[in-house]
């Protein structure tokens, strides 16, 4: 009778879980409904369309025995080498690619559908763990609409973030479920936990930290079935270690990928021990995110929240950091008896914090004088902290119940409202929190001097592009933009942004100097500008099809119609706006082609009854394969 009963509790359990996640769904996707229609940034479009790898359809060897952006199409000509191997995560986006082509939005739903299966996940492994259904369902919708999870849901350069913490929380359960096995059927479980394990080091690097975990779960004798004997349940956890050792061996002997160790200028400027504390600020900085978002853009209008290196190690957070560090894992240890789940979710939350307090995870920041928190690299941790606090949450109402059925229903009104809330915030923390809008926001709150070279550069451009120039101030947008270039000579981006302003002003003859270093520079000339700029190169994947354009665009305008044609092609094949493309060509044939608008004594006017007819012309053309055609299309190149 009480085996039926408890087989009647988990079928009703299942059922309900099952109902929730069926509701789940839908609610994420309207709170993440304006972040899915935005367009791919450069990362997520270097792992998507704009990888060969990726739309090769036999490029999946490719996939697997490099790095994971090695297929990147940047068009510089230099390999975007990351340090990574993630070779699942590439195959998730080779499959999707298949089915999305180049609708950016669909791959940012993909997203949203594999963080609502992480929520579901994460629900069963601590209904599993805890037998407490309230606790687990809490936990999912927590985590589902909490803000620190928006960004990682919903960008497609997170995918790993998100995928790796699929098979990690997938390989829990597994191995929890197999102790509820008889006996001659554990290692089946055991072993479809090991290739779960297996599939998340493929996903991403972090999830090495995975067989510590099931170590510390058999030292808290989880779930209730583990041997007494805590060293005979150790011998279980040896498949893990196996796999972590053959990932290991295959990644760094076989294939020569090894964790990129360059920490960019922290180490030449600070001693190991001000770097290291402030690494560990970032402790603080996560569980404040999770614990007290405050609000939407708390990331960027909270000065607090961004990680500057403070070499005095006066910084209160340092201070609270070191406090967590003890103190977690001694509450662990005291509640460990009367509460082992608490104190496993204690152990998720630091063994998955742990790959994050490494200096070179800090590095690649636009200047040594901030350490990088992404709330997207805490996107497993979340899940530890999301299910401590719905377990306290479900404390919270049973106490409630146990004082009436008033205080009950508004504990649940309460909770309720805080989940909306929460929502909410995730909404607009999703469409804003990767906007350049809000990082000048950050720009503006924080102290001038907090800012690295870098930095000010950035805020004087978007300064000019989101200040001055919307209200029609190209002087002053102009002047910001110069100022930057005088700051960073050694980068493409303020050269970008400069001729730009330059375009709208119709300045063409000043364009092409600003641009033109950096259309097609020499290995030696960007070698010496690595040399005061580590991203240089970065920062050229990034705006190169903009230099491209630009560049033909003054061709286009001081006498050189076949070589603007040329830039033009470089520029598509780059991966700039086809449409854009389509009318800069179409102005650059009816400039010097048959119509001759470049001599044309109103210019203008010749234009506008040319323009249509050259772009029907140009169609044909105007593919990356094609492209190259473009300049045999002028029959006659006006002289300079």
């Amino acid at each position: 009778m009480a085996f039926e009963n408890g087989v009647k509790i988990r079928s009703r359990a299942h059922a309900l879980l099952a109902l929730v996640a069926a509701l789940l769904l839908p609610v994420l996707l309207l709170i993440f409904r304006d972040a899915i229609r935005l367009p791919l940034d450069s990362d997520g479009r270097f792992l998507t369309y704009q990888n060969a790898f990726v739309r090769d359809a036999n490029g999946l060897r490719q996939l697997w025995t490099h790095d994971f952006f090695a297929g990147a199409e940047t068009g510089t000509g230099y390999t975007y080498d990351s340090g990574y191997y993630r070779p699942l995560t590439n195959t998730l986006l080779w499959i999707e690619y298949r089915l999305a082509a180049t609708t950016d939005w669909q791959y940012n739903l993909h997203g949203v559908l594999v963080h609502w299966l992480n929520c579901v996940l994460l629900a069963w492994l601590l209904w599993e763990l805890s037998g407490s259904l309230a606790a687990a369902l809490l936990a999912a919708v927590l985590f589902g609409v909490h803000p620190v999870n928006a960004f990682a849901a919903t960008q497609t350069k997170a995918r790993a973030d998100v995928l790796f913490a699929t098979f990690y929380l997938g390989a829990l359960i597994a191995y929890v479920r197999a102790w509820s096995s008889a006996a001659q059927r554990r290692w089946v479980g055991v072993g479809v936990a090991a290739l779960l394990y297996a599939a998340a080091l493929l996903s991403k690097e972090t999830a090495a930290t995975l067989p510590l975990l099931l170590v510390l779960l058999h030292l808290l004798r989880l779930p209730a079935a583990v041997p007494r004997d805590w060293r005979r349940g150790l011998l279980w956890t040896l498949p893990f270690w196996i796999v972590l050792a053959a990932y290991a061996a295959v990644r760094l002997g076989v294939l020569d990928i090894w964790p990129y160790s360059d920490v960019a200028g922290y180490a030449e400027r600070y001693s190991a021990l001000v770097l290291y504390a402030n690494v560990l600020k970032n402790v603080s900085i996560y569980v404040l995110r999770m614990v007290l978002p405050y609000g939407a853009d708390y990331a960027e209008l909270c000065p607090n929240l961004v990680n500057f290196v403070d070499p005095t190690l006066r910084d209160p957070l340092i201070w609270l950091s070191v406090v967590l560090v003890i103190a977690l894992p001694l509450a662990a240890l005291r509640v460990r008896r009367q509460a082992p789940v608490v104190a496993f979710l204690i152990a998720l939350f630091l063994v998955t914090m742990a790959p994050l307090l490494a200096a070179k995870n800090a590095a690649g920041t636009l200047s040594p004088d901030v350490i990088l928190a992404q709330e997207r690299w805490a996107y497993l941790p979340s899940a530890a902290a999301m299910a401590l606090i719905a377990w306290a949450l479900a404390a919270g109402v049973g106490a409630a119940w146990a004082c009436g059925r008033g205080w009950a229903a508004l504990t649940a009104v309460l909770i309720v409202a805080a989940l909306a809330a929460l929502g909410s915030m995730a909404a607009v923390h999703a469409r804003e929190a990767d906007s350049s809008m809000a990082l000048l926001k950050q720009y503006l709150v924080v102290p001038e001097d907090k800012l690295g070279r870098l930095e000010r550069v950035n805020k004087l451009i978007l300064s000019a592009q989101l200040l001055f120039l919307p209200r029609g101030d190209l002087a002053t947008a102009e002047q910001r933009c110069r100022e930057a270039v005088a700051l960073a000579p050694d980068s493409p981006i303020p050269a970008a942004a400069l001729a730009y302003v330059l375009v709208v002003r119709e300045r063409w003859t000043e364009v092409l100097p600003v641009v033109a270093p950096w259309y097609q520079p020499k290995e030696d000339w960007l070698a010496a500008q690595h040399r005061t700029n580590m991203r240089v190169l970065d920062d050229l994947n990034r705006v190169n099809p903009e230099i491209a354009f630009y560049t033909a665009g003054a061709l286009a305008h001081t006498g050189h119609g076949a070589e603007a044609m040329r830039a033009l092609c470089d520029a598509l094949r780059r991966g700039h706006n086809a449409t854009q493309i389509r009318n800069a060509a179409a102005e650059a044939y009816a400039l010097y082609g048959p119509p001759r608008c470049r001599l044309a004594t109103e210019q203008k006017s010749c234009l506008l009854h040319a323009l249509p007819g050259a772009m029907e012309r140009l169609r044909p053309f105007l593919q990356p394969s094609e492209c190259g055609h473009l300049p045999d299309l002028l029959e006659t190149i006006a002289s300079p």
